[in-house]
């Protein structure tokens, strides 16, 4: 059963985007004084997330080893081939959700913006430290792989653009750049790998990505409330794509281990989801920010709901491993402990001192009993204080994660800019707010499936989107 207190991720969310760039305010929230934790935070939300998701293959890697060790799960967890497929899923995972904000961002505060410029500049980050791991194997391809893959950010962002403003053409052209990119990324990691990977095989995983990731984008084009499971989706496919790509270059490149074992799959599964669970929260806390009716809105619950899908994941992967008893005592304490971010982040936008402490002790409390817990899943394999030491920096990284959404979302008033789209009162993850509807759609306009880029498109020679990330494009 779903806990209410859940809602209060999306409730973080309101806290805000304001302060978006890197040199944003530094928030000066203290430790309270029955906790050992103080919340890391820049004021700059983008990069906090990607602090606090940073942190999550480290601690997939302790849970995955002990866990494979206490219920005999076959293969190394650490081996290099595993390490290589977990990086993969923590960067492509990310890459999703920060496409997202970004989109998100984009519709709530309208196009150069500072805000957008900060989503922006996390999704070339991210694109930098993909690039790194393909560096890793082929330097001389390292600069390549990161112009393409740049340029097809901006065409998602191109697409974004369109899909507001109901521009069928702009959307068309969009995707067939997106769909030009999967057939060339195929030949790329063929070439990659002296042809372990095909080419077609590629490509047919870089189509779904689009494909998936553009229903998102039509989803929270439209405000509709299924944006929020689309975009998790999305992510979802990434772990897929990993495995791919990472069993493919681990043959290539003669990497030692066995990126398809069991104990492999066991750790990228929990990095993907552990990674999925920040951003997750950030996606449900920026909502309840943004979104008229706050915490009370249907928006608000779609996104916790989606939230909630991620913790049941979560306790599925332990509990194939663990069984059914510890699945399900997990998904207990690890729902509380969201309902305690959830609280932070209530507490938090209400400026209330006391609330936000009081949260903070129950998190740091959290971190004591869930090391006791994996303890026991894990027959002693885990240690309950390591356990408990890594989950110091999840706490403190999120919470200031949430910290600055307070203050670049929820205390930022939206200007109307002059160019589209225009922000508006709809929801991009779920419901409309207002009574008008947006200034790009008509009351009696419903969307459709048909906006998603058809897989089956021709690419084309069409002129390349003006939009760019970090000042990069094609």
């Amino acid at each position: 059963m779903r806990r209410t207190a859940l809602g209060v991720v999306a409730l973080a969310l309101v806290t805000g985007l304001a302060g978006c760039g890197s040199s944003g305010p530094k928030i000066p929230i203290g430790a309270p004084a029955a906790s050992t934790i103080t919340p890391v935070s820049t004021g700059n939300p983008y990069a906090d997330l990607r602090t606090a998701a940073g942190h999550m293959p480290a601690e997939a890697l302790t849970l995955a080893t002990g866990v494979a060790k206490g219920a005999k799960v076959s293969g190394d967890p650490t081996s290099n081939a595993a390490d290589l497929r977990a990086r993969l899923t923590a960067l492509l995972t990310e890459h999703v959700y920060l496409a997202g904000a970004m989109v998100a961002t984009l519709y709530h505060f309208g196009d150069n913006t500072p805000q957008v410029q900060a989503a922006e500049t996390a999704v070339d980050t991210n694109a930098t430290d993909l690039a790194a791991i393909i560096g890793t194997v082929s330097p001389a391809k390292q600069s390549a792989f990161l112009d393409a893959w740049r340029a097809h950010d901006v065409d998602f962002l191109a697409y974004a653009n369109g899909a507001k403003a109901n521009d069928d053409t702009a959307k068309h052209n969009a995707s067939n750049d997106l769909l030009d990119y999967a057939k060339n990324a195929g030949q790329f990691f063929s070439d990659l790998t002296g042809g372990s990977l095909s080419a077609s095989g590629v490509q047919a995983d870089f189509v779904t990505h689009i494909a998936s990731l553009t229903a998102a984008i039509d989803a929270m084009a439209a405000g509709t409330p299924d944006a929020f499971s689309k975009l998790k989706t999305a992510a979802d496919h990434m772990a897929d794509s990993a495995q791919l790509l990472a069993s493919g270059v681990a043959r290539s490149a003669n990497v030692s281990g066995d990126s398809t074992s069991p104990a492999s799959k066991l750790r990228a599964d929990l990095t993907g989801l552990l990674t999925s669970h920040v951003y997750l929260t950030g996606l449900a806390v920026y909502t309840g920010y943004s979104t008229s009716g706050g915490t009370d809105s249907n928006a608000f619950t779609n996104a916790t709901d989606t939230l909630d899908t991620n913790s049941q994941d979560l306790a599925t992967v332990l509990g194939a491993a663990a069984g059914k008893d510890k699945q399900d005592a997990f998904l207990q304490v690890w729902r509380a402990h969201v309902d305690d971010f959830v609280a932070y982040a209530k507490a938090d936008a209400a400026d209330d001192a006391k609330g936000r402490n009081t949260a903070l002790s129950n998190l740091d409390a959290y971190r004591t009993s869930a090391g006791k817990f994996f303890a026991d899943l894990s027959d002693g394999a885990l240690n309950a204080d390591d356990v408990a030491a890594a989950l110091k920096d999840h706490v403190a990284t999120l919470a200031g994660a949430i910290d600055s959404l307070k203050v670049g979302v929820l205390n930022v008033p939206v200007v109307i800019p002059t160019s589209t789209p225009t922000p508006t009162d709809l929801s991009v993850f779920g419901g409309a707010t207002s009574s008008s509807p947006s200034p790009s759609e008509s009351p009696s306009e419903s969307p459709s499936e048909s906006a998603s880029p058809s897989v089956t498109a021709t690419p084309t020679a069409s002129a390349k989107s003006t939009a760019s990330i970090t000042g990069h494009s094609h």
